[in-house]
Formats: structure tokens, sequence, C-alpha cells
């Protein structure tokens, strides 16, 4: 067990092969994906996805997964469990077994410790601990039951009662019989029933009539199973002999106890959820004056085009000259520059083809923007592998040969020939450490490409690494110290990331942290200075979550969670680049007929219909930004521009529930994706400003949230008014017709409002900020 948590393990597992589960520790069992099956000696219960279960010491179970399946268990040590629960209580908290009752809390917690404790079980110790406590306590408020009456028993026969007990507990729908039970324990009958009669005061046949009783009791309460069903279910021979045994100990029919019980059920609490990023109060008073300020850099000039092919086409470089200024850009980052597939050798001279390269250095040079070119020798680039399954681009790297240098070599020799030696001394290389590459080949190949890039542009910035902020960060400790050691020079670091964290060699699950990518950036920000010189710091690659079939980079937590991961990089990171701009109209059909929802609906701030996505706007509102901070709250942002007028920005940020994003399967709707969300109360924030003067001021206002600029949110509100298929449904809206397609990019555009006011020292904002929301206040002096 951890010396410090009373845990033996927590694990997210996927199974393919029948095992055997410790029967010396407590199991919380939470089904993520597929199907299996607990046996036990004598009992079989089949498990779907959602499904959850609690199993107790001392029980023999072998779980055998139907195909396969993943899971998040957890196994905890018995001496604690039992401090909580009780020596003389069992717990029954079972999906399958009673369908009825509310696991919202229990699926939730085990999510959050699972998350946590694959995250950082060391760091998160305390959280971790009062999260079991929580479960201990739900577990015995709701799901527990009296087992035996409390006796001074010696440890000896506690521990044989226990057995006893949790045997029945585990087996009391199957033919359980005395003599079956003593063959268990290798007893005799004779000495079972008198040990059931002394102990348990009361004969084996009657303990086991009353267990069955009470989970048929629970079974009508918390099942919608038929009489018969239940019967058979709890052990009982037929429906006749249930309803004559339940009538004779409760003096009323099994149908009546039903309707009473119902209409007397003790309501179970919602799932307890927490609020983060907002203040618990409804209303909060924020003077803000001029006296404290400082610079504020919104560094998000990188913009990520991923494949370089996706330059060669006309709508995708207007799309990029229209929103240059808008959202700031100053680099244009490709990748699979250096590849047999976009630069080809043709005959009969057998010599480089660069015409697809000079139409898209042609296109960016008019644009005024800088080539930054990830140098990695990748296969292909697609949709599938633009996030990183546990943080790290799906294993297309291939190591350096001598024809990837080769065509490195002509390409500069072809750029230098024909482009202003003064654009290409600002053009930015990034050269990529995959997982397969270890250290001493790494610095061996970006010494060599160094070499070859500053031969022909000995201005040009060339840096790497790109290492994935969900990795041990002693790792890139270790990269760093093995670069030292050499006479490599790298210009910059950079690193990559969402919100998904690895556990082992299972499946990325996500963060139950809001704050976790900037508290690990911040980690190797400060490593970076320890054992290198203090270089700028990259992060070329930033999203939130990689969710197959949720469209969740287009809704409007996006919007909040760019605001949020904005503001926050920009104290850490010298420059970033969010993944990816846009998406590529041109295979939608392929995209239909794909198992992957994500592809369908993409992850770029444009879609590829060229409707801007909400997070798009949250970039303009933060461009929009005056250069001086005067203040920045966990939800709100006031600053001045050079023009002396201020600049708001506020949103309402609310983080996945882990427990519900773990829970989603292949049916799930995308009209659920705001049910992944945690609860957040709309709050209503009151800023105010010391203007130190009197004038007239206008305040302008820029709001996106699920009613003004989400065209997926016209889309969730078509799909639950529809009585199609989903499948059917996004068929036909999917290309929209041409005046569709007109009106929502009319349409999906932040609401605008404008108010005068008379001022006289303080100017006061006051909003009731929504969850997902972003609104953006420009106020500006008239006179």
């Amino acid at each position: 067990m951890n010396e410090e948590l009373p845990i033996k393990y927590v694990r997210y597992e996927s199974s393919v092969e029948k095992s055997a589960l410790n029967g010396e520790c407590t199991h919380i069992l939470y089904l993520i994906v597929g199907r299996f099956t607990l046996e036990s000696e004598m009992t079989s219960t089949s498990y779907e996805a959602g499904d959850i279960c609690y199993l107790a010491e001392n029980s023999e179970f072998m779980l055998e997964p139907d195909g396969g399946c993943e899971f998040i268990h957890i196994a905890m040590d018995y001496d604690f469990v039992r401090s909580c629960i009780g020596d003389y209580r069992f717990i029954i908290c079972d999906s399958v077994r009673e369908p009825n009752n509310d696991y919202s809390q229990v699926r939730s917690l085990t999510a959050e410790i699972a998350s946590m404790y694959a995250e950082n079980k060391d760091k998160y110790k305390l959280r971790i601990l009062s999260l079991l406590y929580r479960i201990m306590d739900i577990l015995k408020e709701d799901f527990s039951a009296e087992g035996i009456e409390e006796y001074d028993f010696s440890e000896k026969y506690l521990q044989r009662v226990r057995e006893i007990t949790n045997y029945i507990e585990n087996n009391y729908s199957a033919a359980v019989t005395l003599e079956t039970l003593a063959d268990k324990l290798y007893l005799t009958p004779q000495y079972l029933s008198s040990f059931f009669k002394k102990y348990l005061h009361c004969s084996f046949r009657d303990y086991l009539r009353e267990k069955r009783l009470f989970h048929a009791c629970r079974d009508l309460r918390y099942t919608d199973d038929a009489i018969g069903v239940i019967a058979h279910k709890n052990g009982f021979s037929s429906a006749s002999v249930f309803g004559r045994t339940f009538s004779e100990e409760y003096g009323i029919t099994p149908v009546q106890y039903r309707n009473d019980s119902r209409t007397k059920k003790k309501k179970y609490p919602e799932s307890s959820k927490r609020i983060r990023n907002v203040s618990a109060v409804n209303g909060v008073d924020i003077l803000i004056d001029d006296m404290e300020k400082r610079k504020l850099n919104i560094n998000a000039e990188i913009l990520n085009a991923s494949a370089v092919q996706n330059l060669t086409k006309a709508e995708f470089l207007q799309s990029i000259s229209r929103c240059k200024s808008k959202l700031n850009i100053r680099y244009v980052r490709m990748q699979g520059v250096l590849s047999s597939a976009f630069i080809p050798k043709v005959i009969p001279e057998y010599t480089y083809y660069f015409s697809p390269l000079d139409r898209v250095l042609e296109a960016l040079y008019k644009m005024d923007v800088i080539p930054w070119i990830e140098l990695s020798n990748m296969i292909s680039i697609s949709p599938e592998n633009i996030f990183a399954k546990g943080g790290e681009s799906l294993d297309t790297y291939r190591f350096y040969g001598d024809r990837f240098f080769e065509m490195l070599e002509a390409v500069m020799a072809h750029i230098t020939r024909i482009y202003p030696r003064k654009w290409l001394a600002n053009w930015v290389f990034e050269v990529w450490k995959s997982q397969r590459q270890s250290s001493e080949q790494y610095v061996k190949n970006i010494k060599r490409i160094r070499k070859i890039i500053k031969s022909y542009i000995p201005e040009a910035t060339i840096g790497g690494i790109g290492f994935p902020i969900n990795r041990d960060i002693e790792e890139f400790r270790d990269i760093l110290k093995d670069i030292r050691r050499s006479d490599v020079r790298l210009d910059y670091a950079s690193i990559y990331g969402n919100l998904m964290i690895t556990n082992g060699s299972g499946p990325a699950i996500p963060t139950a942290d809001a704050g976790r990518m900037t508290e690990r950036v911040r980690a190797i920000r400060e490593v970076l200075k320890e054992e290198y010189d203090d270089i700028p710091l990259y992060m070329t690659e930033w999203n939130s979550f990689d969710v197959e079939n949720m469209p969740i980079q287009q809704s409007c937590y996006q919007s909040a969670f760019v605001c949020k991961t904005v503001l926050e990089l920009s104290e850490i990171v010298d420059m970033s680049g969010y993944l990816y701009f846009k998406e590529d109209a041109s295979d939608t059909m392929s995209l239909m007929k794909s198992s992957t929802i994500n592809n369908f609906w993409g992850c770029g701030l444009i879609d590829k219909n060229g409707i801007e996505a909400p997070a798009y706007y949250s970039f303009i509102f933060l461009n929009q930004l005056g250069e001086l901070l005067l203040e920045r709250g966990e939800n709100y942002c006031v600053t001045r521009g050079d023009d002396d007028s201020y600049r708001i920005l506020l949103y309402g940020y609310a983080h996945v529930e882990p427990s519900k994003l773990l829970g989603l399967c292949e049916n799930s709707s995308f009209a659920e994706v705001y049910d992944l969300f945690e609860e957040y109360k709309a709050k209503r924030v009151r800023l105010k400003i010391a203007v130190g003067e009197s004038g007239k001021y206008r305040i302008e206002r820029y709001r996106i949230n699920r009613n003004n600029g989400s065209v997926l949110d016209i889309w969730i509100g078509g799909m639950k008014s529809s009585n199609i298929s989903e499948r059917e449904y996004l068929s036909r809206i999917q290309p929209p017709l041409l005046h569709q397609l007109e009106y929502f990019r009319k349409i999906c555009k932040p609401e605008y409002n404008v108010i005068y006011k008379e001022v006289e020292e303080t100017l006061t904002v006051e909003h009731e900020l929504e969850a997902h929301e972003v609104c953006f206040y420009k106020i500006t002096k008239l006179y």
C-alpha cells in the first residue's frame, strides 16, 4: 500500500483477458468502455459502459471482459474502509443490481481520484484522501445497511463473521446452503449452525431469508423489474413463495411495498459539483484604479496551419489573409514540408519539384507573415493524429535519413536563391524529438540540421524538443542536460499539450484540475531556467480535450477556455500557438462516413464551411485588450489601451466533469456536449473603475454565448427538435445549402450593444456572467 494513502492502487485499465481480483482489498470498478462480467463462485453479473460497483474484501471474483473494455479500478485498504464504514455494516453500491439508485456522486468522485492519482499522487495526496473520505461518507449514508448487531467479538471470531457475511452478501441470490458455506469455511455444518446462533443470534436459514428480503426490498424501490424477476434475482424459487415470505415478514404484499416506498422515497442529493474559477458570492465588487499596472503581452502569434498542403488551397490562404490582423498573426506554422509527397523528384532530370512550395511561400510573403517550419520527418498528417494520444503524436516519425538531409539542403539552396534575405532572416525552424529517439540521436540530428540551415541563413531561428507537457518533467531535464553537454545551441525550447493526462500505458483521460496545464508549463519553465540558458519557451501547440465524439472545440466552452489559457500562458511562455486554425472542406463525405465524429466537427477556429467558432472571437477579443494590465482575476481581465480606453474581458469558465467525459459511448449525442461540464452558477460581477475625472463615456459590449455567435448551438437546437436519427440529421446539415451558409455566416457573430453614461469619478460595469460566456467591453471617454 502507498505509505500515505489507504490505497493499494488506482488504475485506468484496458483489459481483454480474464483476471482475478485481489480478495484482500475492497474494490470500486467504474466501467468506461465495453462490457465485462464479474463471476463469483455461485453468481455471474454483466456490466456495461457507465456501470459502477463496489466489492467488499474477502470476496473472490473473476473479471472477464466481453471483447475489450476500459475501466477505472480503485483498490482500497481493508482497514481504512472498515474504519469509515464500521465492522458491522455492508455496502450495496451496484448500478446493475440497483439501476434506479443515484450513483452520480460516486462516479464523479471515482473519476476525480483516478485523474489526480494518475497525474501526481504525491502532489494531490491530501485532495485524494479527502475525496476518499467523501466516497466513504456517501457509501455509508446512502448505500449501506447494518449486517449484524454490534458486539465485542474477539478478532478471531470477528474475522469469521466477516467471511460469513461477505460470502452470503455475494451469493445470496444463488442456492446457498449451510453445507456449501461450511465447506467453503472448512467447518462442519454442525459447528457453523452453532456459530450462527451464538454470534449472529439467528439461524443460518433466518439470516439468509432476511438478506434475500432486504435486497428484494431494494429492488422493489430502485428497479422496475417484475415481481417474478425480483423473486428469481434474490434466490426465491417462485413469485408465489416470494410473495408469501414477504407478506409474512412485513404484513403487506411486494406490490404494496413498491407503491408506498416510491411515494416516500428518500431523495438522494444531486452530484456534489465543484465550482471552479468563480466566486461563491453572487455579486462581487472589484475596485480598479491606474495605480497598479504592468504590461500585458498577448503572445498568441503562431497560426498552426497543420499540413503544408492546406496552404496550397486558395480558400485557406484567403482565410489567413482575412484574419491576419484580427488574430495578430505573425507566424504560420506548417508541417510536412520535407516530404516526398510535397516536394517530389520528377523526371527526366530527377530533380526536386518546388512549384507547390513556391506557391505557398509567395502567398505568405505577400501577406507579410513568416514561415515557421516544423521539421520532424513525418510520414503523414491527418485529423486523426492532430492530438497526441497520451500527449505524443501518433507514432508516425521516422528517424532522419540521408534523403531527409539531401532534401533539406536542396530546399535551403532553392529558397535563398529566390526570396529576400531580410525575410528569410526571420524564419523559424522547429525540430521535435520523438519518443523513439534517444537524446543522443536527437542531439546528433539537430546538430546536423542546424549546420545546414545556418550555412544558408545564419540569422534563422532554430529550436525544438517539442516536449509534451503530460510527460515526466524530469525527462525534459535530462534532455536539456544532454543538449547542454554537446556543443549544440537551441535558440528556443518548444512544448505542447492539452488537458488530457496519461496513466502509464493506458488511454488518455481528462484532468480534474482546471489549472493543470498552467502548472505544468510553469514547472517546465523553471526547469529550463535551471538546466539551460534562459532561452525563450514557446508552446507551439495547445488545445483542450481530445474527445472523438463530441464537438468541444466548436462549443462555447472553448471560447472561455481560450481566454483563460491565453491569459495564463502569457505570463509564462514567450509565444504560443493554438491547435489549430482552419478545417479542410475538401473531403466532407469521407468525414461523414468516418466513425470519428471529431473529424466531422473538426477542431479549428474556422470550420470547413468557413464559419467562425466561438473560440475565434475570443482570440479577437484578447488581441484587442490594452497593453497596460490594471487587474486580472480568475474570470476577468481589465486593461487600458494607448488611446486611454478601458478594455475588459469577462469569461465564465466551467471545467469538465471527468466522470461524464469518461462515460461517453459511441451512442452519445453531440447535443449533450454541454452536459459534460460541471455546474456553474451565474454570477453578477461588478467592476468599479476609478476613472479619476468626470465625463461622458461610451460603453461597447460584445458577447459570445450559447445564444450568440455559435452555429453549434443552432444545430443542437435543431437536433433536439427533430425526430430523426443523429446520423441522418448530420448528413442533412453538412454541407449546408448556400442560403443556409450565408445565413449562418451572417448571424454567428458576437452580440453587440452600446450605451452611454455620465460618470463622476467611478465607472461601474455590471454583468451577470453565464457558464461558457465571454464578454468584451471597450469603454471610451468622449469628453
